[in-house]
């Protein structure tokens, strides 16, 4: 998004009134061109600073950004949509491709004002399909697992925090709010996100439970994900069709083909997901390497019949302390969520606090195993291994195995549309 320079854009032309909310919206192609190329950091230190003297012009149309996503945020919280405001690792690596350091990736005021506004502009686009009949790819949430999250509850319930029989999402909410600061925040947050189901793309709206949306989906980000990129495209085969719905014949098409783009799309996400816990756990063992038998304090986030996950905040990593390590008799109290070590009284479970140190830390299986700092170190515990250093070299690409994948969609108005060949990479993928 250089300066002065004339982009292509799809826009979602949204006004809203002085307390947020949607009063119409417009969409539609256009040619913009930018103001100003801003990173977040400067965006936020203007939004602190009304003063700041190279974005001084800019500054008042920032402030108006900035009121207008507190509204947004404080009416999706009266709805009841759930904030996990969770902190995220950044690793950090040096010119060798070792890690230098691991922090809290940094959120501010202009990253809610960005995340504010591309909230409601999917909403406002969904609103569009939803209102014509048309087909479309929808981001949905479903309710949670009932079983799981009564089970979440009774966990809060067991750390002084009340939940009705059936929480809603508003609910859930408010003990996110009540969480903040405390020692178990990230923990209960955690195990909160576990007890709900998963997002996903669908041509069947049902909603989103997470958001409390009745309607949404991903219209925003069309260079990064692939179901906006559709929901462009079928923006622009309705124009065509002069703003009229698809023909009988045709929807029934449309709709077993997004039916399928949904399915890939959600599948590839999952997939992405774990290749990205993936790397996080190997990059975050390697770091850990040189620090082997170093003490720090760690705040228990998992509890499980194998042993206690514990987060290093210290050092923004997570470890297992192995049961065994604990004590020669380990039983898991299922009901208060709680790791009892045989008839000594002593027990641990989600947000207590304790001294650990390093045992071991191994990359390529992705794994740190921790010890309690009072235990003596046990031989053989799990070998330490090699230290693992990345090569910075650049990987020759090549072509993926197996079959060739299937077409990921149309390359201009139509979802039926075959890609430009012209355009693909030479490993085969787009």
């Amino acid at each position: 998004m250089n300066p002065d320079v004339d982009r292509l854009c799809m826009v979602c032309d949204l006004a809203l009134d002085g307390e947020g909310r949607a009063l119409h919206a417009d969409i539609y192609e256009a040619v913009m061109r930018s103001h100003a190329r801003l990173t977040y950091t400067q965006v936020a230190s203007a939004l602190e600073n009304s003063s700041a003297g190279e974005l001084f012009d800019l500054v008042p149309d920032l402030q108006l950004a900035h009121e207008l996503s507190k509204k947004l945020t404080q009416m999706r919280r009266e709805r009841g949509s759930i904030d996990f405001d969770l902190p995220e690792a950044k690793i950090v690596l040096a010119e060798d491709g070792t890690v230098s350091e691991i922090v809290k990736r940094p959120r501010n005021d202009a990253h809610r004002l960005v995340e504010e506004l591309m909230l409601a502009a999917n909403e406002a686009v969904a609103r569009f399909f939803d209102a014509r009949g048309l087909p479309t790819v929808y981001r949905i949430h479903d309710q949670p697992d009932e079983e799981k999250l009564e089970a979440f509850a009774q966990l809060a319930r067991t750390h002084g925090f009340e939940l009705p029989e059936k929480p809603s999402a508003a609910d859930l909410n408010e003990l996110l709010h009540e969480l903040e600061g405390r020692p178990q925040q990230k923990a209960l947050n955690a195990l909160l996100l576990r007890a709900m189901m998963q997002a996903q793309y669908s041509p069947d709206n049902i909603g989103h439970f997470g958001l409390a949306a009745p309607t949404y989906l991903h219209f925003t980000s069309p260079i990064r994900r692939y179901p906006d990129l559709m929901v462009h495209r079928l923006l622009k085969e309705h124009w065509a069709r002069g703003g009229q719905p698809p023909r009988e014949s045709e929807r029934a098409e449309m709709e077993a083909f997004l039916a399928g783009v949904a399915a890939q799309c959600s599948d590839r996400e999952r997939a992405a997901m774990k290749v990205e816990r993936d790397i996080d756990a190997y990059y975050a063992a390697m770091f850990m390497q040189d620090k082997i038998d170093e003490e720090y304090e760690a705040v228990v986030s998992g509890v499980t019949e194998r042993g206690l996950y514990c987060e290093l905040a210290e050092v923004f990593v997570e470890g297992m302390i192995p049961a065994e390590e604990l004590g020669d008799s380990v039983e898991l109290d299922e009901e208060l969520h709680r790791l009892r070590v045989g008839n000594s009284g002593v027990s641990y479970g989600v947000g207590d606090t304790l001294r650990v140190r390093v045992a071991a830390a191994d990359p390529v299986r992705r794994r740190i195993t921790l010890a309690p700092a009072s235990a003596p170190r046990r031989e053989g515990l799990e070998p330490e291994a090699a230290t693992v250093r990345p090569s910075v070299a650049k990987p020759r690409r090549q072509a993926p195995p197996g079959p060739r994948r299937p077409r990921p969609g149309p390359a201009r108005g139509s979802p039926r549309g075959r890609p430009d060949r012209r355009k693909r990479r030479r490993d085969g993928r787009r």
